[in-house]
């Protein structure tokens, strides 16, 4: 059986806290008193510069902090597939391995954290609720808007 050593965080009020925390010290950390070295960190966000929702909205300066820190040169920012199938064949991964995720594809990741993430060449995994897309709920992307990040090459589908 094969282990999946995979730390998850939600960003949060506090998501400049926790980054830092989670990024700058838990990683270390955890590898050198837990024995953990084939891991990734997975950074999962939701939504980008709303603070109408306070609980899971990260801001945009907050993003920006966040995207400075990851290209920094200290991190290898990898796409989840990658990282998932690298552990699957027995792979080990880079050291400081990280894998961005985005949940419920909500249009604010479109009109900011998209062209952010892009920008900066970082690779995202977006989760999304198929029946908010084919109801054109409020607040979410078109199918549209994700064939156009898909074709981006930014994201990519999970069975491609």
């Amino acid at each position: 059986m094969i282990k999946l050593n995979v730390f998850l965080c939600a960003f949060c009020l506090s998501a400049s806290f926790l980054f830092s925390t989670l990024i700058l010290g838990v990683h270390k950390a955890e590898a050198e008193t837990n024995g953990i070295e084939n891991s990734a960190i997975g950074l999962i966000y939701h939504r980008f510069g709303e603070d109408k929702y306070p609980t899971t909205s990260v801001s945009l300066e907050q993003l920006d902090m966040h995207i400075n820190e990851l290209t920094n040169g200290n991190y290898n920012v990898l796409p989840l597939m990658d990282g998932v199938s690298a552990l699957l064949a027995g792979e080990k991964l880079p050291t400081r391995s990280i894998i961005i995720t985005v949940d419920d594809a909500f249009n604010s990741f479109y009109k900011f954290g998209w062209p952010k993430f892009k920008a900066a060449g970082l690779p995202v995994t977006l989760f999304v609720s198929t029946a908010s897309i084919d109801g054109n709920e409020f607040d979410y992307l078109s199918w549209d808007q994700l064939r156009e990040m898909k074709s981006e090459r930014i994201l990519r589908r999970l069975r491609d």
